[in-house]
């Protein structure tokens, strides 16, 4: 298990997108940003294999920034969510780097996809990297 969850941020932190379970698709698009001004990294999930994402569950993400860098907000609960529907879930966490070079983010996605007949609440660790330039 622990394995399997360093190969996720591994991929995370590599190409900014993971695959995981048979339940749902995370995706995480870090883009690259400029000093001093606000960029955004986008956070998506939708359910795969029959299920969708459950728009009632407590949905929460949050978001560690590394030194240099201001969060908009670091924490998002489904309130917060630019979409949150069975389609997916959609979130925006808006940043500003106040200097130059790689900047790793980690974070915490709580949600969970289901299906007519069973719930399957899920908790990712993400890690991404923003070059700003």
């Amino acid at each position: 298990m622990k394995k399997a969850l360093l190969s996720i941020l591994a991929v995370l932190a590599i190409s900014g997108t993971a695959l995981a379970g048979g339940t749902y698709k995370l995706d995480v698009k870090a883009p690259s940003a400029k000093a001093n001004e606000k960029a955004t990294v986008k956070v998506h999930v939708e359910g795969t294999g029959g299920f969708h994402v459950n728009p009632d569950f407590p949905t929460k993400l949050t978001i560690n920034a590394p030194a240099g860098v201001t969060l908009e907000k670091g924490t998002q609960t489904k309130s917060d969510a630019l979409k949150l529907t069975k389609d997916g879930a959609d979130f925006a966490v808006n940043f500003t780097a106040t200097e130059k070079g790689k900047k790793s983010f980690t974070g915490t996605f709580k949600f969970a996809t289901c299906t007519d007949t069973e719930c399957k609440p899920a908790t990712e660790q993400l890690a991404f990297d923003v070059d700003v330039k």
